[in-house]
């Protein structure tokens, strides 16, 4: 008996060993060719819109959709130059900012959270 539970004993220390070993990596999240598109244009446009404002720091995101797969439109509130914030609907078309973009903001919902993910990956590349 003491041969058998001391079998056992081991048994299940060895899968334990196995199952803390498959969970130390973290899965990376490889991006398909359209998220990757996409998340850039985000990216390249809210660079865009933070150069274009008086207080680039005061940029808080609330939403981000795809409209007609060549036009981001981010919901977002910045102070003005007279120190009251505002809130608007900035396009951008892979060119410009352009600004009270209300009625283009329907489509496919992009979170910002996952654009500030896929962006960390780009600078983990490099470092």
């Amino acid at each position: 008996m003491k041969k058998v539970k001391g079998l056992c004993a081991w048994i299940l220390m060895l899968l334990l060993v196995i199952n803390l070993a498959s969970c130390g990596g973290e899965k990376k999240h490889t991006y398909t060719e359209e998220e990757q598109r996409v998340y850039q244009m985000v990216i390249r446009g809210y660079n865009m819109l933070c150069d274009s404002l008086y207080d680039p720091s005061s940029v808080k995101v609330y939403g981000i959709r795809l409209y007609d797969e060549e036009l981001v439109v981010f919901r977002i509130t910045a102070t003005n130059g007279f120190g009251g914030t505002v809130t608007d609907y900035v396009g951008y078309d892979g060119y410009t900012v352009h600004f009270e973009y209300q009625n283009f903001y329907s489509g496919k919902e992009i979170l910002w959270e996952d654009v500030l993910a896929y962006n960390d990956t780009l600078k983990s590349e490099t470092d």
